[in-house]
């Protein structure tokens, strides 16, 4: 898995409205977790994370494991980083 779950789930986030920590309760996984995943020192979660992640968005495993970030939504966070 290419590391760009971080950013799918913060864009997902984002778009719903839904915090770190609730996005942790919804789907049942720590706080950290979550945040090893978020600040990529987690770079191997476990597909029952993962899935779990995906149910907290209302997705499939496989709609969640294919959706990609909007590139406009990708150029305005880097220009935010800059």
């Amino acid at each position: 898995m290419e590391y760009e779950l971080a950013d799918k789930i913060d864009h997902l986030c984002r778009e719903k409205g839904i915090s770190r920590g609730r996005l942790a309760a919804l789907s049942g996984i720590s706080r950290i977790t979550l945040k090893g995943i978020m600040d990529r020192t987690n770079t191997s979660p476990r597909i029952q994370t993962v899935y779990a992640l995906a149910r907290a968005f209302d997705m499939s495993l496989t709609e969640f494991l294919s959706y990609t970030v909007p590139e406009s939504s990708e150029n305005q966070e880097s220009a935010a980083d800059a």
